[in-house]
């Protein structure tokens, strides 16, 4: 099944809720659904307000992205240690 059959199908029994699709139908959809996410979030700067939002004032190096996600990454591996550990 390609990706415009995929589509189309799901559109088309999107509240048919008996039988199952198949492997290619599913992840096409997936696909579809997630470049239309990302177009949207584009279009309106959800994925960079998002970011910001998250990131912290852009002046202050503490509140950076890659900081916090350097922090999450550490405090994860700690309690994998904890968790070895025990």
């Amino acid at each position: 099944m390609g990706f415009g059959q995929a589509i189309s199908h799901n559109l088309s029994n999107m509240t048919n809720f008996s039988g199952r699709a198949g492997r290619p139908e599913f992840w096409w959809w997936i696909l579809a659904l997630w470049v239309l996410q990302l177009i949207v979030n584009l279009l309106t700067g959800g994925l960079t307000g998002g970011l910001q939002q998250f990131a912290g004032a852009s002046n202050d190096p503490d509140q950076r992205y890659a900081t916090k996600v350097l922090a999450e990454k550490q405090r994860l591996e700690q309690a994998v240690l904890r968790l070895r550990a025990t």
